[in-house]
């Protein structure tokens, strides 16, 4: 099947641009994930000059340059354009082979594993700069950076990277407990300032800053509560120094240190309700989707608790109906899979054991689908379509193809090493996690067609393991090894 008629029969890879665009993109952000601008979004440098208008204004295919000029392209002898480190990497990316042509082979290690600083053994990229030293002596540890946590994270004293907004927020981020430790209250005679800095109270109000935020000199200086309320208005408090200031429940003070806001608590790291959130003025208040319903003012449960749940054992398929506890088989299967997915309006069961399986039911057995494809790791449905997407981390690709074995393409390929990935189709997005060079491990998203890919979070230290999604809230999940806790995680908005 021709890769046109194939991408006719894929609707999510063919989305519309203008459907996932973003805001606010430039040249610079989509560089850094090896992406060319595109309007308002980032798109594959394969896209460039390829004869097909991906941006709206048409700067994909202003090619008077090569490549468009684009500084991480590479333009292969029949005019195809590829990303520039795909060049001499051992895989022929263009159609002619000259990508692969006068290139030096390396001998030192096979594969893709690569050879520790200082002597001859090989490792896989990801164990370098690990924390662990792989190589024996060290060295693969040496060069590494102190801080490998993004841009709004914060390092733990255990490398663990968390978000700075769960900071002192009276949960263990961290896994250590380095992320609470400077949350204390202050000694009596003392106060706080400037992330758990504490201050002799004498120093209130003397004129001189002595916290960096600037929380020893409130404009509440030299104020009574008897007059006006010292100014505040939420709660007033006397000190010596001025007034105190407070809010009350479902209020927060302000920088000013006498207004209150509303705290909007659906926005909050933890939202307080189990799917819908709605602020209101001082307070809040839940909903549930259609076919749940509403208990303990927070959560919701399914109506009638009409819940299957489908099982993956050692050597079957099956599904257990948690309200009369009734447990069915489906399909006995080789091996344990290492992923599943299900399409119940087709009634197809999907499992990976390396190889991507199906199963109709009514049909006596199940199949693989796409044999050649040994090493997928991950699958995941678009249930929108009955599209399957599934991940290969040994090589290093993402796929989308027909649930009936007709064919498939490559959405993201070779700058990657996916796990664990998931379909959100109404927000068009994918989400998996990422093992990149020096030990970086992230949970990454892209659009279902491979444009827009972007890094949410760094996971280094997590050993992150069942990443999955909660459609309806938007909040990624996943299991960390290292801390043995079950992690929330960021996401366009997906909150911790």
């Amino acid at each position: 099947m021709g890769l046109r008629a194939l991408l006719m029969l894929l609707p999510p890879v063919l989305a519309a641009l203008g459907g996932l665009a973003g805001s606010g993109t430039d040249q610079v952000r989509c560089n850094m994930t090896r992406q060319a601008a595109c309007g308002e979004r980032c798109i594959p440098v394969a896209w460039l000059c390829n004869g097909e208008r991906e941006c709206p204004d048409g700067t994909d295919e202003q090619c008077e340059e090569v490549c468009g000029g684009h500084p991480q392209a590479w333009q292969c002898d029949d005019g195809k354009c590829i990303s520039i480190s795909w060049l001499c990497d051992g895989t022929g990316d263009c159609l002619d082979g000259s990508d692969e042509v006068n290139c030096e082979i390396p001998t030192a290690c096979p594969g893709r594993k690569i050879q520790c600083p200082g002597n001859s053994r090989c490792r896989d990229a990801w164990e370098l700069c690990d924390v662990h030293k792989d190589c024996g002596d060290g060295l693969d540890e040496a060069p590494c950076s102190p801080n490998r946590c993004l841009a709004g994270q914060w390092q733990c004293r255990n490398k663990v990277c968390v978000m700075d907004s769960w900071k002192c927020n009276g949960v263990n981020d961290c896994g250590d407990s380095s992320d609470e430790e400077a949350c204390a209250s202050c000694p009596e005679g003392t106060v706080r300032c400037d992330e758990g800095k504490c201050i002799l109270e004498s120093l209130m109000c003397d004129g001189e800053a002595d916290c960096a935020d600037g929380t020893d000199e409130p404009a509440t200086c030299g104020k009574n509560c008897s007059l006006a309320n010292g100014g505040c208005e939420g709660q007033c408090r006397d000190t010596y120094w001025g007034v105190q200031c407070s809010c009350g429940a479902g209020w927060q003070l302000q920088p000013d240190a006498q207004s209150c806001a509303d705290l909007d608590e659906c926005s909050k790291a933890y939202s307080p309700c189990g799917q819908l959130c709605h602020n209101t003025p001082g307070s809040y208040s839940c909903e549930c989707i259609q076919g749940h319903q509403l208990y303990n003012g927070t959560s919701c449960r399914v109506t009638d608790d009409a819940v299957k749940i489908l099982i993956a054992a050692d050597r079957e398929l099956g599904v257990l109906d948690r309200r009369t506890g009734i447990y069915e088989p489906l399909v006995p299967i080789k091996s344990r899979p290492t992923s599943v997915a299900y399409d119940l309006e087709r009634s197809m069961y999907f499992w990976v054991d390396g190889i991507l399986n199906v199963f109709v039911l009514g049909k006596p057995n199940s199949v693989l689908l796409y044999p050649e494809l040994k090493t997928v790791n991950s699958v995941s449905l678009d249930w929108f379509t009955g599209q399957l997407y599934w991940a290969s981390s040994f090589a290093r690709v993402i796929c989308a193809g027909l649930s009936d074995g007709r064919g498939y393409v490559k959405i993201l390929e070779k700058d990657l090493v996916p796990e664990q990935l998931i379909v959100f189709p109404t927000k068009k997005s994918l989400y998996w996690v990422n093992r990149g060079e020096k030990g970086m491990r992230t949970i990454e998203t892209a659009g279902m067609d491979g444009s827009d890919r972007k890094v949410l979070a760094a996971v280094n230290m997590e050993e992150p393991v069942g990443l999955t999604l909660d459609h309806v809230t938007g909040r990624l999940y996943w299991i960390s090894d290292y801390k043995e806790v079950l992690e929330i995680g960021p996401g366009e908005k997906i909150n911790h």
